[in-house]
């Protein structure tokens, strides 16, 4: 039992550390970019922000990732390690290129990689709730997003105003409340599986940790990509990402659906360039033309980052289901 205990702690762990890696650095990017906060600042604004969202709201999501997508038994203690080191390796390969993936959708893809080999029953129906919501997440996000600025627009409509010292509080407001939201979705994909086996309590304190040093070794990576390659953010515009990002991402928490902040803020992001592109042109050009004037930089970092999301449950559903069955040949 002991020997079970901490092998699934370190796989716990070892994920968390690179969820920071990747996803908690998408909320401290703007932050950061926009000089409101020093970099370890804003990590410690944003590890207490995820603990708390972990303890107040994160028993929805823990419930329906550690027992409600295999419905016939709990996973396995074999099945746990398997499952978080097949979702940590991606996320690893995935930061180390650069590319924002979806901690939820790496766990998931793992649990049900594990469930194929092992015979368990998969609600199907859950997790096709689950990637639906993978899908919509940064519709909503971006959708959001453009309600928001154009809201904002009237009231400040010139770059000045956009750029004004003014918003470096709200924007601060809006990082916490992201991170809360982190902590009470995406964090507890993890946490959930892990809970099988593994003390909560000890897995959330230990756990933000983990998640603040992955943001402090690695994540400057993918800050760059989300929040300086897709579209340049500033003090007003990340305040809008930051805030329609943690609204999506809150929603789901109340519908009981596992989501993640890489998709809201990349979402949002989208959707700040969208509008930037329709106030500026919407009379000028067409979709198509906007498109054609999009710098190739970033419609490479676009292609990337879908490239990513595509390939997150494949490659971790077979991993981890591949890693499961010839364990279990030894």
């Amino acid at each position: 039992m002991v020997v079970e205990v901490i092998l699934v702690g370190a796989a716990t762990l070892f994920l968390l550390y690179f969820m920071g890696s990747n996803a908690a650095g998408h909320i401290t990017g703007p932050l950061v970019g926009c000089r409101v906060l020093k970099f370890k600042k804003a990590v410690i604004f944003s590890a207490i922000s995820v603990f708390i969202g972990a303890l107040l709201q994160g028993h929805v999501i823990r419930a329906v990732v550690g027992k409600g997508i295999v419905s016939n038994l709990n996973i396995d203690s074999l099945g746990v390690v398997i499952v978080l080191l097949s979702a940590a390796v991606w996320v690893c390969v995935a930061t180390i290129f650069g590319w924002p993936v979806s901690i939820s959708q790496s766990t998931i893809g793992a649990i049900i990689g594990y469930g194929l080999i092992s015979h368990a029953a998969i609600n199907w129906h859950r997790v096709a709730t689950i990637f639906g919501g993978v899908l919509l997440n940064p519709i909503f996000a971006a959708g959001l997003t453009i309600l928001i600025y154009a809201g904002l627009h009237k009231f400040f409509p010139s770059d000045d105003a956009e750029k004004n010292s003014m918003w470096s509080i709200p924007l601060l407001l809006s990082t916490v409340y992201a991170s809360y939201t982190l902590g009470a979705n995406t964090f507890n994909s993890v946490v959930g599986v892990a809970a099988n086996v593994v003390s909560t309590n000890w897995l959330l304190i230990a756990g933000t940790i983990a998640l603040a040093l992955g943001i402090i070794i690695f994540g400057k990576r993918v800050i760059k990509t989300a929040g300086f390659e897709v579209t340049h953010l500033n003090p007003m515009t990340a305040f809008i990402v930051q805030l329609s990002g943690a609204l999506v991402l809150h929603g789901f928490i109340y519908l009981g659906i596992p989501s993640t902040a890489t998709l809201a803020v990349i979402g949002s992001i989208f959707g700040v360039g969208v509008f930037r592109k329709l106030k500026d042109n919407v009379q000028k050009h067409s979709v198509v033309q906007l498109w054609q004037a999009t710098p190739s930089q970033r419609k490479s970092t676009m292609f990337r980052i879908l490239f990513a999301w595509f390939v997150t449950p494949l490659f971790v559903a077979g991993f981890s289901g591949v890693a499961y069955a010839l364990i279990k040949l030894i």
